[in-house]
């Protein structure tokens, strides 16, 4: 005969154990959808537009194949996975490995930086010079840590310093730098009044900045957005575009 304090003990174990068993499946799952490195590709509708699909290939790989990404002109939930280690990219229009090889299959490539859990690979367009690829990437990191939400992430692409003007503070963002701006006081009104300049002179003069863009913006509240300034290269104006990521932060 079993005694009652001997069958409780052994019933809290059985428990115990079933339940640790009933959650393997789901640790393996998420083991298993946190692996690889999540990407997302992006490009601005100027010029001309990437291709939809373009093919990633690893140089230092050359016999793993390649990872289709889908190329879009806005931000959503849906992305591709590259293998853990993945650093650089050569991208094709082409899934057949000597696509790597024909210049007019060339699209880009791009570098991720070390450790990489999650990106968005922004395209835009090349120099238009000789022998370059049509397209440059520049690869921003959209993890949970670097990008949270709530912030508003500057990517300063043209080719001289720019300025934001945000109710109150003003913000200076050197060329080919990546910015974020974690907090966005609203008015009472729940707008941000924006004014943006690029450099034109050498002083901090009204005459040394030419005013780009002016808007009224809301916060992000719960989501994140990130402006990019770049050289159109028809006008050869500098010109500002916003996106919003409204994706769930996943790593």
């Amino acid at each position: 005969m079993i005694k009652p304090a001997f069958a409780k003990t052994r019933r809290t174990l059985l428990l115990g154990l079933l339940t640790s068993l009933i959650g393997l499946p789901a640790v393996a799952q998420q083991a298993r959808e946190e692996a690889g490195i999540r990407v997302r590709c992006l490009a601005f509708v100027i010029g001309a537009q990437p291709p939809p699909e373009v093919y990633a290939f690893n140089p230092a790989k050359k016999d793993a194949g390649s990872v289709k990404l889908e190329v879009k002109t806005f931000l959503n939930h849906q992305a591709e996975t590259l293998p853990d280690g993945t650093q650089n990219l050569l991208l094709t229009t082409d899934p057949d490995p000597s696509s790597t090889l024909i210049q007019e299959k060339l699209v880009a490539k791009a570098t991720l930086p070390d450790g990489a859990r999650s990106v968005i690979l922004l395209f835009v367009p090349g120099t238009g010079k000789a022998g370059d690829l049509p397209y440059r990437i520049f690869v921003v990191d959209d993890t949970r840590k670097a990008f949270p939400e709530g912030s508003l992430m500057v990517l300063n692409m043209s080719p001289t310093e720019v300025r934001f003007q945000l109710d109150e503070k003003d913000l200076r963002f050197k060329k080919g730098t990546t910015n974020l701006v974690k907090e966005l006081d609203a008015g009472p009104d729940n707008l941000i009044d924006m004014r943006a300049f690029c450099r034109i002179g050498p002083g901090n003069a009204a005459k040394d900045w030419k005013r780009i863009a002016a808007a009224r913006w809301a916060p992000p509240g719960k989501k994140r957005v990130f402006q990019v300034l770049f050289l159109d290269p028809v006008s050869q104006e500098i010109q500002l575009r916003g996106f919003t990521d409204v994706a769930k932060v996943v790593r």
